[in-house]
């Protein structure tokens, strides 16, 4: 045995190498102090082992929506890389927060809210008395801070120790008024929140959309009031003389149309009319109606709500289609703005909740989904999400959704067009319940609906695992030899009913799912469960080729026999 150590000189802390000897066994190793030449070192390995199992529910990205009200941010922040910090205040019951926090039970019922600006926009009904309201309410702060807001710590050592502990950044919670400190954890403030713009300023902060609004609803508030209280006015002041009238005989009948009472006149000589005045109606001025109008149009221009948009009369005098049309399109592209601000942030929203999802799975999950007239289950593999993501760029339709008066529409003008192409596409089997739901049409029976229904559902069988085993199920071998192509004869596990089937639509609805995704999908990962519906396929064609083999033979038997010449009755003569 030939090896070489480094021996360590501990007095001058030099390395020198040295050769072992194997005539002197005493030799020691002068770093572990062991005579026996150095083994090779086992790495250890980590097994998974299973010491239980517990039930959790599906893993889902909860979605909170929150205003300006709810919410701050720098005021300089121009998006939301530049917001160091977000904060959110949610005014909740006591009863939640000690549930949440219970080892701070008793500095919690002695907290109260923040602020009461955000709970008096409430719609509440109850007592409006600041302690009432503010006893069994307290507010929650919770604060995201990036790594850069901890610059503001000024003393080194401190600001490095939360850098290092908090190296992606951290959520603060503190509760009520004096900001009682509830926990801290580490968390990305990227990863929990999407920041969106509402408007076309610079930064975040930006005036509401609908703020114009405000002054012409205030405006448009005193010409109602004026109206209402104008109408109320109409109604005269009478005035009599009360020696004409006796008024407290007059207070105790019932005023009733038509009645007659007793009377005298006033005056010797003079009418009974002269005794009574009449005060002159109070009448609205023209100008309010015509300024009442002005101020709709004004808030229609303000915010782009043309009437245009939903149906309404359009500005100009000709009101012809092109006009309308011309109107609307003009008003969508005034709405398209606050559109694109909204699908922007809709989107970026979308991509953080997958990432977010991708995190949190645990295992392999289902969802089910309404598919040709039956339910399929769509699995969401866990090892399909392994690796990095090179790069994502969402897209989003930016035309409006499309109503379904609007598809109802379109349905019926493609169908006039009557295009052979057109029609392929549209009387498609798998397009039948789509214009069935448009045409509003859900007690009509469609054609071959059933026939597509039953086939799916003997889908859903044949991709079904063996119970017994748990491995997914073949096709069966029958142990014949086809002469064809001189391969075996396979036979699904689920057979066909020659004399209820109908071929064409078992045989457009298997290849259907096949070439679609989840066929795709069964054929890279139940390649046994694809050749049964792959047999299942075969049998429904050659079926079909037997029904029209008799067809044919039977024509033509029939074409025979017309064409056989007819023999003349023995004995027939003039």
């Amino acid at each position: 045995m030939d090896w070489t150590l480094n021996k360590t000189d501990i007095n001058l802390g030099q390395q020198q190498p040295f050769e072992y000897d194997p005539a002197y066994s005493a030799q020691t190793c002068p770093q572990c102090h062991e005579i026996d030449p150095p083994k090779e070192k086992k790495q250890k390995v980590k097994v998974p082992v299973q010491t239980g199992e517990e039930d959790k529910p599906k893993t889902r990205v909860k979605l909170d929506i929150f205003g300006a009200l709810h919410f701050k941010v720098s005021y300089y922040a121009r998006n939301q890389k530049e917001c160091t910090y977000l904060g959110l205040f949610m005014d909740q019951g006591k009863d939640i927060v000690c549930e949440l926090y219970p080892d701070l039970y008793d500095d919690i019922q002695s907290e109260q809210l923040q602020n009461m600006d955000r709970f008096a926009r409430a719609s509440y009904t109850y007592p409006t008395q600041e302690d009432i309201q503010s006893k069994n309410v307290v507010t929650i702060s919770r604060w995201w801070l990036r790594p850069a807001a901890l610059n503001r710590e000024t003393r080194k050592d401190k600001r490095d120790k939360l850098k290092k502990k908090f190296p992606n950044g951290c959520k603060v919670t503190f509760i009520g008024k004096t900001k009682i400190f509830a926990e801290v954890v580490d968390e990305d403030l990227d990863q929990r929140w999407e920041i969106g713009n509402a408007g076309l300023s610079t930064y975040i902060y930006s005036d509401a959309i609908l703020r114009p609004l405000i002054m012409i609803q205030e405006m448009r508030n005193q010409l109602v009031n004026l109206i209402i209280e104008t109408i109320s006015h109409g109604i005269p002041s009478e005035f009599a003389d009360p020696s004409v009238v006796n008024f407290d005989t007059y207070n105790r009948f019932e005023a009733v149309p038509g009645y007659i009472y007793q009377t005298k006149p006033g005056r010797p000589g003079e009418p009974i009319g002269a005794s009574f005045y009449t005060s002159a109606r109070s009448q609205l001025s023209r100008e309010v109606a015509l300024f009442l109008k002005q101020l709709d149009q004004d808030a229609q221009f303000s915010i782009g709500s043309f009437p245009s948009i939903y149906g309404g009369p359009s500005e100009g005098k000709s009101r012809t289609f092109a006009e309308y049309a011309a109107s609307r399109q003009m008003a969508l592209q005034r709405l398209s703005i606050v559109w694109t601000l909204i699908v922007d942030w809709w989107v970026r929203l979308m991509n953080g909740c997958v990432d977010m999802y991708v995190e949190t799975v645990v295992d392999d999950e289902k969802f089910t989904q309404f598919k040709d007239g039956n339910f399929v289950n769509v699995w969401i593999k866990r090892s399909q999400m392994q690796g990095k993501i090179g790069g994502v760029e969402p897209e989003a339709s930016e035309s409006f959704p499309i109503s379904l008066a609007q598809k109802k529409d379109l349905v019926l003008k493609l169908m006039e067009l009557n295009n052979e192409y057109i029609n392929t596409a549209l009387y498609k089997p798998e397009n039948a319940r789509l214009i069935q739901d448009v045409l509003a049409l859900n007690e009509m029976k469609l054609p071959g609906e059933e026939q597509r229904i039953k086939q799916i559902i003997e889908i859903n069988e044949m991709l079904k695992p063996d119970e017994s085993t748990g491995q997914p199920t073949g096709p069966i071998d029958t142990g014949e030899i086809n002469p064809a192509d001189n391969q075996p004869i396979l036979q699904s596990t689920v057979s066909i009913d020659p004399n209820v089937d109908d071929d064409q639509v078992h045989i457009e609805t298997l290849i259907s799912f096949m070439v679609d995704l989840p066929g795709l999908d069964t054929a890279r990962e139940n390649p046994a469960g694809y050749a049964n519906l792959t047999a299942h396929l075969k049998m429904h064609q050659q079926n079909m080729a037997m029904k029209m083999q008799a067809a044919q033979a039977q024509m033509a038997m029939q074409q025979n026999q017309q064409n056989q010449p007819q023999e003349e009755p023995v004995g027939a003569g003039k």
